[in-house]
């Protein structure tokens, strides 16, 4: 700073905007997110405020949205459908494997003294299906015990039933509960 008014103009900016900043961790306590990170949200925090940083995240949330759609569309896990304004979005059969395999992967783990098996007999016709079904169990966290008997400590009873009613596999596949005493 060359005059000290100059200088008194640029410290109470920077109060403004630390004050407005803590306004907004304030808001951020309820949940709200703070993104200060670039100019964009420094330049529209200083010129309109709280409300103006809720909408430049509303759009940013917008943003994230339409490229996630965009890209599981792209890799055809779901179909949209244009009825007048409104869009249908459903899961192709894909998306719908793709969400149970994580669900399997994600879900809770058992006690100690419990563990899931899963143990199938696929006809030999079936190999290409008996080799992605192994693929799914090793990719899933399950520990092989034999070719054709696998384990896991996590709770897959539900996720692992519409995997197999949605693959027609049922009569091929048992999902069993033990508890050890």
């Amino acid at each position: 700073c060359t005059k000290i008014s100059s200088c008194k103009k640029m410290r109470k900016k920077r109060l403004e905007l630390k004050r407005q900043i803590l306004e907004i961790l304030g808001a951020a306590s309820d949940g709200f997110e703070i993104l200060l990170a670039t100019k964009r949200y420094q330049r529209v925090l200083a010129h309109e405020g709280l409300a103006g940083n809720r909408r430049v995240v509303a759009e940013r949330r917008r943003h994230e949205m339409a490229t996630r759609m965009y890209t599981l569309k792209r890799s055809e896990l779901i179909k949209e459908r244009r009825a007048g304004n409104r869009i249908r979005v459903t899961l192709t059969p894909n998306g719908r494997l793709r969400l149970l395999k994580l669900r399997i992967a994600s879900s809770p783990r058992l006690g100690s003294s419990e563990a899931i098996f899963v143990a199938f007999d696929f006809p030999i016709s079936q190999g290409r299906a008996r080799n992605a079904f192994r693929h799914l169990l090793k990719t899933s966290g399950f520990e092989k015990i034999q070719q054709s008997l696998w384990r896991t400590r996590r709770d897959v009873r539900k996720p692992m039933n519409d995997l197999l009613a949605l693959t027609n596999a049922r009569k091929w596949i048992r999902v069993l509960r033990t508890v050890d005493e």
